[in-house]
């Protein structure tokens, strides 16, 4: 058949998250595999320009924002449809529906309040509305909004659906998110088959607010398909929005082995070369202002003083120019520790790198990680652990509180995939403690990178990997500690869940430095790359839509 126009539609910034960088890399393998023309409609901060998608015309809706914590108030004084919001006596809530984390976003578009990024005038007035009530950077809360900012929002993104339908006539649609964009799509498109992915994050905003759920999303029964990343959100995705079984299939998720790579892939990697990608025989450069890593906004201004470091050595942290400093994660005198590597840690005898990298917030079990971490450095005098991500000042003294002013903390800026995997190659364990996840595909990316992984049991996690793989000895799984509104550990279960996590954390530094690397891993890792996810996913629409997909 004719080359196909395919519009991929996230309402939220397409990097940062889980759900981002499931939508950056399916519409890059769209882009690269199937012959016609790849759309991209997505959320963007004014202040920063999305440049790094593989898609043939763009279609952002630009979010203002916010220059301090004072305007993350909603635009109207009109009570949140959902009760749960937390307003009284008609006063707006007075957390308000914007939760500001502290970091650089995107580029402007239209036309409100006056307000311009640096590409042009703003389409909404108030931050990206995140599905996390806590995202990674400055964010508009759904259950918050006003009615007035809603419909404010509904409008905007028809109006931009339209365009598309007008202009680019898109033969085929997915939407990320069972959420108001894709009911809105449905709308604008009822004669193009539509198909949604479930990133669970979705679920838990219906779980949570079933007020809002019911008017602004309703049933998605409309939809083409469903890719689920789990077998444990099919039943939810069916009684929550009325969708046919049948048309759900669950996919899991995917890394990209082109970025995900140990230190020595040949070693780690040595049965079935066709399979991955050879690694660049230099490491690229890491920061800098002039570093071909660096994705605009990602990492704060001031961070451009920040030298460009030996490939394949270092990775830059905290430096006394680093705007994370005021957090007081390391006393003064290691202000010139800037850096960690093979060559800086690892090579001494006995040392044992861990890494976390995500949001910073109660649900990801970081502050719970910070306290095991102190007492496995009490036998570990070694041990090092580097937290990636953008904390609030609140935040990062929580962290220091919690770990006993550890000195052996640190602190790291928010890293672009690419700098990410340089610096899980520079450790040894990753450690993902969340009380819930959608699916946690960072751990599939640790994995890939060489490390151990020490993470609590999250179902749909060890659904995806299967039995081989979840039990394989470079994998810890700690209990799951008692949980009340999805993911708040009861406060009575945290003293006996941190020496659980303790206990683990331990058991991968004791293998670690008895057996290295867990290069037998490697065979188990293949199906899960996204060359692999990308054909199944090909192939579930082509079945359900009848369109037949010609790769290229």
């Amino acid at each position: 058949m004719a080359d196909l126009t395919v519009l991929h539609c996230l309402s939220q910034l397409p990097a940062r998250t889980g759900s981002g960088i499931y939508y950056q890399k399916l519409l890059a393998e769209f882009h690269q595999t199937l012959p016609g023309r790849q759309l991209a409609i997505y959320g963007q901060p004014s202040d920063l320009e999305v440049d790094w998608l593989e898609a043939d015309q763009a279609f952002p809706v630009v979010f203002r924002k916010p220059e301090s914590s004072s305007e993350c108030s909603p635009e109207s004084t009109q009570l949140p449809l959902d009760p749960q919001a937390g307003t009284q006596a008609g006063k707006p809530d007075q957390a308000s529906s914007c939760r500001h984390h502290g970091h650089q976003e995107h580029q402007g578009h239209q036309r409100h309040h006056g307000h311009q990024g640096p590409a042009g005038p703003v389409d909404l007035p108030f931050p990206i509305c995140g599905m996390s009530d806590e995202m990674p950077y400055p964010s508009t809360i759904f259950s918050q909004m006003s009615v007035d900012q809603v419909d404010l929002y509904q409008e905007v993104f028809r109006r931009k659906l339209e365009e598309i339908r007008d202009q680019e006539k898109p033969d085929l649609i997915i939407c990320h998110h069972l959420w108001i964009l894709a009911r809105l799509v449905l709308e604008v498109f009822p004669d193009v088959p539509v198909f949604g992915i479930c990133h669970g994050t979705d679920l838990r905003q219906a779980r949570q607010h079933p007020a809002f759920k019911e008017r602004y999303v309703g049933n998605l029964q409309g939809l083409a398909g469903v890719v689920a990343l789990s077998g444990l959100q099919v039943k939810e995705i069916e009684e929550s929005y009325q969708v046919d079984p049948a048309k759900i299939r669950v996919m899991g998720g995917a890394y990209d082995p082109q970025i995900f790579y140990p230190t020595d892939p040949q070693v780690f990697y040595p049965a079935d070369p066709q399979v991955f990608y050879s690694a660049p025989a230099v490491q690229p450069a890491f920061l800098g202002p002039t570093s071909p890593l660096r994705h605009p906004g990602l990492m704060s201004p001031e961070d451009d003083q920040l030298e460009v470091l030996e490939s394949a050595v270092q990775t830059p942290c905290l430096g006394p120019t680093s705007p994370l400093r005021h957090a007081g994660l390391m006393p003064p005198e290691d202000d010139q520790l800037v850096a960690l590597g093979a060559d800086v840690q690892s090579a001494q005898e006995g040392t044992i790198n861990y890494l976390y990298a995500g949001k910073i917030s109660h649900a990801k079990g970081v502050y719970e990680l910070a306290e095991a971490f102190d007492l496995v450095s009490q036998e570990v005098p070694k041990a090092h652990l580097d937290i990636v991500g953008s904390p609030t000042p609140e935040a990062a003294h929580d962290l220091k509180v919690r770990s006993n002013h550890n000195p052996r903390i640190r602190l790291c800026e928010v890293e672009d995939q690419q700098v990410l995997a340089q610096h899980m190659r520079h450790s040894d364990i990753f450690v993902l403690p969340s009380y819930y996840e959608g699916l946690g595909l960072i751990a599939l990316e640790a994995l890939a990178s060489g490390l151990r992984l020490v993470v609590t049991d999250l179902p749909a996690l060890r659904e995806q990997m299967g039995p081989d793989l979840a039990n394989h000895p470079a994998i810890s799984w700690v209990p799951m500690p008692p949980l009340q509104n999805l993911d708040e550990p009861l406060p009575t279960a945290l003293p006996q869940h941190v020496l659980n996590l303790k206990a683990a954390l331990l058991d991968q530094a004791r293998k670690h430095q008895a057996e290295g690397q867990p290069v037998t891993i490697s065979k188990l890792l293949v199906q899960y790359s996204w060359p692999s996810l990308a054909r199944k996913i090909f192939h579930f629409i082509s079945e359900l839509s009848h369109l037949n997909f010609v790769m290229m």
